[in-house]
């Protein structure tokens, strides 16, 4: 392992995490390694994994991306990749992916349908790229309503029994920050942590629990 572990490695030793603690001993570290990345910058890392291609044959590198080429507009303007729209990042992926993207080097072998699953809607499109089936995600909160103060649920072709009925266990807290409002990286209710209602379990739990409700019913 290196030290991208999340938003700080720090967080280890800080917050005491036994399990990172033990993978932390099981694994490698390499001080002088490098990963081409500008900064330490999650939005780039996700199509990094799923390409393998490096930052620099992505369209973006960091908070702030350059459009050389003109594929969003007038050449040489720049975007946030923050404020791209679905379609943009799946447009983006086909152009400088194509193929080689992980979800299309496994349609050329098994040609059933691809998902991909994360609590964060960018992580989601950009693990799926162009080429995922079903893309699921955590939205904002709902804000009236029997449902308010819990996350949406959705973003592309959700199978039925993860969005209905309305309000089911897949339908977790939205606002609690678990007192981490003064953080860098604050929580949003139980997007990143289990939670303490069994009925509803959020973070990993919560990813886990979509895909395995994918595999049961999409057997191929």
């Amino acid at each position: 392992m290196s030290g991208g572990l999340g938003p700080g490695a720090e967080s280890i030793d800080r917050y005491d995490m036994m399990n990172f603690k033990r993978a932390r001993r099981m694994g490698l570290d390499f001080p002088r390694g490098m990963v081409g990345h500008l900064e330490s910058n999650t939005t780039v890392s996700h199509p990094v994994i799923t390409t393998g291609k490096l930052p620099g044959h992505l369209p973006w590198g960091t908070h702030v991306m350059k459009d050389v080429n003109g594929f969003l507009g007038p050449r040489g303007a720049f975007h946030s990749p923050f404020l791209l729209k679905p379609d943009v990042w799946r447009a983006l992926h086909r152009r400088t992916s194509g193929d080689t993207s992980l979800l299309a080097r496994i349609k050329k072998v098994n040609p059933g349908p691809t998902f991909a699953v994360a609590q964060k809607a960018y992580a989601a499109w950009n693990y799926g790229g162009p080429y995922a089936d079903t893309i699921i995600c955590l939205g904002s909160a709902i804000k009236d309503g029997p449902l308010k103060d819990l996350h949406q649920t959705g973003r592309k072709n959700v199978p039925p029994p993860i969005l209905n009925p309305p309000g089911n266990r897949f339908y977790i807290g939205a606002t609690n920050d678990w007192g981490s409002h003064q953080e860098v990286y604050p929580f949003h209710g139980n997007s990143f942590l289990t939670g303490e209602d069994p009925d509803r379990p959020g973070g990993d739990a919560w990813v886990g629990d979509v895909v395995e409700q994918i595999m049961d019913r999409s057997p191929d």
